[in-house]
């Protein structure tokens, strides 16, 4: 899924697979739900030309699924703006913090779209790695809603190879 900007930018986001194979599932009985999470690949290019790429397991299945939805939500008009420093409930967040998205203005053709970075998802050149505001570094993508219709559409055609998965039973 790539959201291309109107000032030359981007982001583009793809899974790259289960955190955890098969094989490494983790017990029913066990608590940790590392076999949900998603490794996500990033590309991100900035107006200026500056440009950086992580690989994360930064969304669990179910948060894959929750920005399909808020993707769509913004290309249809059903998502409020939120001011440029949103407070923390009006993000679409993560239980990671890698990734998080807010909606700067939208009109019935464009939005701009916030992408909020932290920890290991920092470009390079900010000095800022460790930021205790975890989302203040953002990049803002200025797209047409029915490119954000498109997006919502190709990310889940995308994250459909990783459904919620069940560990397997122990055997007793």
């Amino acid at each position: 899924m790539k959201l291309i900007s109107r000032d030359g930018g981007y982001l583009e986001l793809r899974p790259e697979g289960y955190q955890l194979d098969a094989a490494d599932l983790v017990r029913e009985d066990d608590e940790d739900d590392r076999d949900e999470w998603l490794v996500v690949s990033c590309r991100v290019r900035i107006a200026d030309g500056r440009e950086w790429s992580f690989v994360q397991p930064c969304l669990t299945t179910e948060e894959a699924e929750r920005l399909a939805v808020w993707l769509a939500g913004v290309g249809a008009g059903e998502v409020t703006p939120t001011p440029v420093a949103p407070p923390a409930r009006a993000l679409l967040s993560f239980i990671e913090p890698n990734l998080a998205f807010s909606l700067e203005d939208a009109n019935p053709a464009r939005a701009r779209v916030r992408a909020h970075f932290s920890h290991e998802s920092m470009p390079p050149w900010n000095p800022h790695h460790d930021w205790p505001d975890y989302h203040a570094y953002f990049i803002t993508l200025d797209v047409s809603t029915t490119d954000l219709l498109s997006a919502a559409q190709r990310w889940r055609i995308e994250i459909q190879p990783f459904p919620k998965r069940t560990p397997p039973r122990s055997a007793c």
